[in-house]
């Protein structure tokens, strides 16, 4: 809110660069932050329709930005705006749309104070019964009477094993890096092949690119403004498919259609026939549905799914730290390489399409429908391995810890290494 604030009501570049400052720390900060939250409070069988319904709500906003935009800019139709740019209607066009994101922001600050704590992060901190009251609200709707029980142990005999294969003083940078190297790449490059593969080409300089096809001013606008449309509806169909089909085959299909369209778009600019425009605004349109089914939504969903709850946090920061360090490489080069290589510049996102559906078929294991505490196991799986972490101990069995609660007893009573016997050989 102080961010965009600064950023509409700004008197010189000095305060709007503050503002912008801000806005980028909160953005980090959500990006960061979201797709975990979604991840830790959703069962396994749902998790990709959920957290794939947090990028709706992304692109909701984008497409919203795009429209007012594009009616801003008629009000500099207003009296003599347009060749005067201290008018109060010049001033409006741009600084009403940087308002937007004060009035949203203002929104998600009320409802920070209605969401309830992450379960997982309650029990790691040993604040046993919150988080059993809270997978209960959680689970409120659930058919399977003893779900939040079970959700309970489970996460808390993870929780405890891993105090024993990563204990605290090895949860550094220094270790996440060398002994957890494969899930960084694949939560890095998810994030980084999000961006190379051309989306922000497109909607960062949408209205260039359509301007490079042949449209004019206004028409440019019209027409990024019907993209993001398409754009935000194309982020529907992954609530459906994602916790059926999976996440590999999503992200294989996503990028072939993406770079066929990157590669016939570079054809028809180069080409520059009479039905260039129109073609290209096709091709466009169908990419940005493309990845707003693959690699917008699954992007956000990898990188929270592939690691332990000791590192996530770290391991997340990075992953997000990667797509902004992406996006702010694509944003540099676009205008650069448009301007030198014309319909050259999409031969490079098109070709890291390619890629990345190598990458995702050699190094990417399936994660749908597993719960976040057996995902060791799908990759000591994938990778044939037995793993470099001890066997996991059995604190708990699910029919007495059901008895227990049922008999009454607090869960924050509980020694759970002592009042459990552990079962290592079961």
């Amino acid at each position: 809110m102080v961010g965009g604030s600064l950023q509409s009501f700004a008197v010189n570049l000095y305060v709007f660069s503050v503002g912008r400052v801000l806005s980028g720390f909160g953005v980090g900060i959500l990006s960061t932050m979201v797709p975990s939250y979604q991840c830790e409070i959703s069962p396994s069988e749902e998790r990709g329709k959920l957290v794939c319904g947090e990028f709706t709500g992304n692109i909701t906003g984008y497409a919203l930005s795009v429209w007012v935009d594009y009616f801003c800019y008629f009000i500099q139709d207003v009296g003599d705006a347009r060749k005067n740019p201290h008018t109060f209607a010049a001033n409006l066009s741009w600084r009403l749309p940087l308002f937007v994101q004060v009035v949203i922001a203002f929104v998600l600050f009320i409802g920070g104070f209605f969401i309830v704590e992450s379960p997982r992060y309650l029990l790691d901190e040993d604040m046993d019964q919150q988080g059993f009251n809270v997978l209960c609200l959680l689970y409120d709707s659930s058919l399977e009477h003893n779900k939040p029980v079970k959700e309970f142990f489970l996460i808390k005999n993870s929780i405890l094993n891993e105090r024993i294969t990563i204990p605290k003083f090895e949860r550094s940078w220094k270790n996440m890096l060398k002994n957890y190297r494969t899930r960084v790449f694949i939560a890095c490059s998810v994030f980084a092949f999000a961006q190379f593969n051309g989306i922000n080409i497109i909607s960062y300089y949408a209205p260039m690119v359509f301007e490079e096809a042949g449209f004019n001013n206004s028409s440019a606008l019209l027409m990024t403004g019907i993209n993001g449309i398409v754009y935000l509806l194309s982020t529907i169909p992954p609530w459906f498919l994602v916790d059926k089909w999976g996440r590999k085959p999503i992200l294989v299909s996503g990028g072939i259609a993406m770079g066929i369209c990157l590669y016939m778009i570079a054809w028809m600019i180069w080409l520059d026939k009479s039905y260039t425009p129109n073609m290209v605004a096709m091709l466009v349109i169908i990419y940005n549905a493309a990845f707003g089914y693959s690699w917008g939504p699954i992007g956000f969903l990898i990188p929270p799914e592939v690691f332990p709850l000791a590192i996530r946090s770290k391991g997340v920061s990075l992953a997000t730290a990667t797509n902004w360090l992406a996006n702010y490489i694509v944003g540099q080069m676009t205008p650069i390489l448009q301007d030198s290589v014309k319909w050259g510049l999409y031969l490079f996102p098109a070709t890291s399409c390619v890629i990345s559906i190598v990458v995702v078929v050699i190094f990417y294991p399936e994660t749908k429908g597993v719960e976040l505490e057996d995902i060791d196991r799908v990759f000591n799986e994938f990778y044939n391995t037995k793993g470099s972490q001890p066997q996991m101990n059995e604190y708990f069995r699910v029919d007495e810890a059901t008895e227990m609660a049922g008999d009454g007893l607090e869960l924050d009573e509980l020694d759970y290494e002592t009042d459990f016997q552990r079962r290592d050989a079961l």
